[in-house]
């Protein structure tokens, strides 16, 4: 392996570290099928090397990524709308992980059913972005839209989580 070779993996081992996590996160909400997210986050690490590899610099990578999460689901087919599907995915990923507070995943999961039933397919992504802390312009880029359509999207997904809660607990 030549130290040119090196570098790369250590910058995409680093990367990986980084984003892995959310990414898989993200590609789990996108498909609701854990093999095939997984799949998605392997061929977008394996795309953004293609991409080292041909000397293309890559800017703002964390974005880049995610809209590669995206991308490869739109191409593939394999981006899941139905929100029932989604629910049970959510379950299924919670029943693995240890929760102390014990009431903690009954409320989790009450409000990511509220918010699977409230909001459109377009708003949850973008509620999922923001939650993992991206800026309006990374979601726009990340989805390919106008930052504005990232901005009146979340208001109208946030005044709708805002009725439901009122109207849930006055």
């Amino acid at each position: 392996m030549t130290q040119a070779e090196s570098r790369l993996e250590a910058a995409l081992l680093k990367l990986y570290d980084l984003h892995a996590a959310g990414l898989l996160r993200f590609a789990r909400a996108c498909t609701h099928e854990p093999g095939a997210a997984e799949e998605a986050v392997q061929q977008v690490f394996l795309d953004l090397l293609a991409e080292w590899r041909r000397g293309v610099q890559v800017a703002r990578t964390g974005e880049w990524l995610y809209r590669g999460i995206r991308h490869y689901f739109v191409v593939t087919g394999q981006h899941a709308e139905e929100q029932e599907q989604a629910e049970s995915a959510w379950q299924r990923e919670r029943a693995d992980a240890p929760a102390p507070d014990l009431e903690a995943p009954v409320r989790q999961r009450e409000v990511r059913r509220k918010l699977l039933r409230i909001s459109s397919p377009r708003e949850y992504e973008i509620l999922l972005l923001r939650t993992e802390g991206f800026s309006y312009g990374e979601i726009a880029c990340i989805l390919e839209i106008h930052p504005g359509t990232v901005a009146s999207t979340l208001s109208r997904a946030l005044r709708k989580v805002k009725q439901e809660f009122r109207r849930d607990f006055g």
